[in-house]
């Protein structure tokens, strides 16, 4: 809600985590099968359900207060994704179409989601032009809300895992911020984080 990445170390954090159900105003589930019959020996209790809690505004702004923190009220904007990999010899652009690229792209997404952010990706043409300093010029020609992040995400025998080097640009600085040993779920996160602690002017990643 605040988007202060830095509030999960908070020393207070484990005590309010005891507390979390207290917060709750209320909570429902849905059935994921609704609709579908019972199949083989399947009882009602063994079919799957998600879980959504609803909290009160007002009780979240006092526990961000309490924390030093306050919500970050604007609008999420959407970030355009231009991410090189580099594994095995190969280098490609991540791009809206490759069948190749699909895992990658529903990490990125199911990344953004937990912030309320949502993610697009360059399209092959995007993806043959792209110029070296691509947050600078990119940063001018976005649509709207479209906000562009550039990764590059190398194979690393050595850290045992993919290196991610980011790079944003926001009310005209640009930040850049890595992360070593990591599958490419963790470096996405990494990446909607990073993004996230600046638009929130919550300082750099």
């Amino acid at each position: 809600m605040s988007g202060d990445q830095r509030l999960v170390a908070h020393p207070r954090l484990a005590d309010l985590r005891q507390r979390a159900a207290s917060f709750i105003s209320g909570f429902s589930y849905r059935d994921r099968l609704a609709g579908k019959p019972i199949h083989d020996e399947q009882g009602t209790y063994d079919r799957p359900h998600d879980l959504t809690c609803h909290y009160d505004p007002v009780v979240v702004d006092h526990l961000l207060a309490d924390l030093g923190a306050r919500p970050w009220l604007a609008p999420r904007p959407t970030l355009m994704v231009f991410l090189e990999v580099k594994r095995n010899g190969q280098d490609y652009w991540i791009d809206t179409v490759a069948a190749r690229d699909e895992a990658m792209r529903q990490a990125f997404q199911q990344a953004a989601s937990p912030m309320a952010m949502s993610v697009v990706f360059s399209s092959p043409a995007d993806a043959d032009t792209v110029p070296d300093d691509i947050v600078s010029s990119r940063d001018r020609e976005a649509p709207g809300a479209s906000l562009p992040i550039s990764g590059t995400l190398v194979w690393s025998d050595s850290d045992l895992g993919w290196v991610a080097t980011w790079r944003f640009r926001h009310d005209g600085r640009r930040y850049q911020w890595q992360v070593k040993g990591v599958n490419f779920d963790e470096a996405f996160r990494v990446a909607i984080r990073g993004a996230v602690q600046i638009l929130s002017s919550n300082g750099v990643p």
